[in-house]
């Protein structure tokens, strides 16, 4: 079969399997964003980290020279006591100290601050004595530890990676690290203020932080983030590569799952077209692909079954109805070929005229049956119903079919309750439900026999209708198919009548929602029981 005639593209599978892949790259999109995102946050903030270190590392010396670390331990300022920061901001006013160290001098803490007041750097110490010792620090002696910081801070991480330099406030350079020639400076923005964001610097990418130093010098470092940028794309490639991956085994294991949960639709589709085709003998198996698809193909099955049925009783209707149509019609010719080949007397005319009408009156009754059963089961909402007194509905029936229950000699016997039953139902088809039982009892009960109408209420409250006789009965096998339209058996073959009454009485039951069953043994007669539910829709 090819591509064309398949049309794979059109196929549920297919789309199942493009939108579980849809639905996956989607996912996987937003997922290598949020990724993307994350990691490229988390790489600046690293940077930053090392810039700011960088930056702190660089400003104490600065401001120091380097000169403490050696002899002295460096402290917080909230270690020097209110009193001393209050005599050093004495001896200069406006200080702002900055760093804090001490040292042990015979047993006793020398604490010395480095601090600055307008724009001049100072050393200021408490001495033994109690006088303050104080001297401006020059931070020119200050830019060759500087300078040497920067070489290594350069040596350790690479030319190309990393930068610094020192500004006057004027923006004249002061000190720079050594940097390879293809960084080139000059390309980067010079603030005041402090400051991190990032730069391309001869087509590199740069993290870089500015941040003012006390006397208006500007310290501006840079480091690249091309090694971290190659790390994220790197895992960017690995990321797309594997989601491509998934996203191709994805998409096969959907049309895989999709196919085979399809499976049953499938059965359910070939068995249409072979039904279509004219096999209504044709099943759908059942499969484990879960309980929507059980669902299905048993609702698909009972469609069949009911579908068959009906064309089974169809054909056996049309079969019955010529049948029975015949025999009356192959009568109406005789008489009329009789009439008109020989010469008759006026009242053999008559007699001729006669019989013409009780044939077509036959023939329209069973007409009017089949079409009364066919409108009253296939529309029971267009039912007349009023609130009604059951026991007089039966009691009019059970008058009704006495006298001819009196002509063939049989007793008729009938129980109502004492009360009213009261009950919701179209008085005419039950009047036709009740008039249809007895007759049919009538019909198979011999001369001397028994006939019981009783009426009682079950448990529930329902109206429980019997009609009992003492007739022939009707065997096992016969009281599977009495209610079909057209069956008669084999004790009704010689016995006038159509096989329709007992359909329409099933049909008026039905309509009404309720239940009819026959209990017989052959010979020991039958009883006809009818449950109408006390709230008849």
């Amino acid at each position: 079969m090819s591509l064309s005639n398949y049309r794979i593209f059109g196929t549920v599978k297919f789309k199942i399997a493009m939108w579980y892949a849809a639905l996956f790259a989607v996912s996987a999109g937003l997922g290598f964003i949020i990724f993307y995102y994350l990691f490229n946050l988390n790489m600046l903030r690293s940077s930053d980290a090392t810039l700011r270190s960088n930056a702190a590392e660089i400003s104490f010396e600065y401001l120091t020279g380097n000169r403490f670390r050696r002899f002295d331990k460096e402290i917080p300022i909230s270690s020097i006591s209110p009193e001393i920061l209050a005599a050093f901001q004495k001896k200069i006013p406006g200080l702002q100290p900055v760093f804090a160290f001490e040292r042990d001098a015979y047993g006793r803490p020398l604490q010395t601050v480095v601090g600055h007041a307008n724009r001049r750097l100072y050393e200021l110490r408490f001495e033994s004595d109690g006088s303050i010792y104080n001297r401006m620090l020059n931070i020119a002696d200050h830019l060759t530890v500087v300078q040497r910081t920067f070489n290594q801070k350069v040596y350790g991480t690479g030319s190309s990676n990393i930068f610094f330099r020192l500004y006057r406030p004027d923006g004249k350079l002061l000190i720079e690290s050594e940097t390879a020639d293809d960084v080139k400076l000059e390309n980067t923005p010079f603030s005041t203020e402090q400051d991190i964001e990032s730069y391309i610097i001869s087509d590199k990418h740069f993290r870089v932080l500015t941040t003012p130093m006390f006397d208006g010098n500007i310290l501006e470092i840079g480091r690249t983030l091309e090694p971290m940028l190659e790390r994220l794309n790197q895992y960017s490639r690995m990321f797309i590569i594997a989601i491509c991956t998934v996203l191709v085994l994805g998409a096969f294991c959907g049309w895989l799952i999709a196919r085979k949960f399809m499976t049953g639709v499938e059965r359910v589709s070939e068995a249409a077209m072979d039904i279509a085709g004219g096999d209504f003998s044709r099943r759908v198996e059942h499969g484990n692909e879960g309980e929507e698809i059980d669902r299905l193909v048993v609702t698909f099955n009972r469609m069949n079954d009911n579908t068959e049925k009906l064309l089974t009783e169809l054909r056996m209707v049309t079969d019955n109805i010529a049948h029975d149509l015949r025999t009356p019609l192959t009568r109406l010719r005789g008489m009329v070929e009789v009439s008109l080949n020989a010469p008759l007397d006026q009242d053999s005319y008559y007699e001729i005229a006669g019989a013409v009408s009780d044939e077509c009156s036959n023939m329209l009754l069973m007409l009017n049956t089949m079409l009364e059963i066919t409108r009253t089961g296939s529309r029971p909402d267009e039912l007349r119903k009023t609130e009604l007194s059951l026991n007089d509905i039966l009691q009019q029936g059970f008058d009704l079919i006495h006298p001819l229950a009196e002509l063939k000699d049989i007793e008729m016997q009938i129980s109502l309750p004492p009360s009213p039953l009261m009950l919701t139902v179209d008085k005419l088809k039950i009047q036709r439900m009740t008039a249809n039982l007895l007759e049919n009892a009538i019909k198979f009960t011999p001369a001397g026999g028994t006939i019981r109408l009783s009426l009682e209420t079950d448990q529930a409250g329902n109206a429980v209708i019997k009609v009992t006789d003492t007739g022939c009965g009707i065997n096992a096998e016969d009281q599977k198919h009495i209610f079909e339209r057209f069956f008669r058996s084999d004790q009704s073959r010689t016995l006038p009548g159509n096989g329709l009454g007992l359909a329409l009485v099933q049909a008026i039951v039905l309509a009404h929602q309720g239940t009819i069953s026959v209990s017989s043994e052959l010979g020991q007669g039958a009883t006809f029981m009818v449950i109408l539910p006390s709230a008849s829709p």
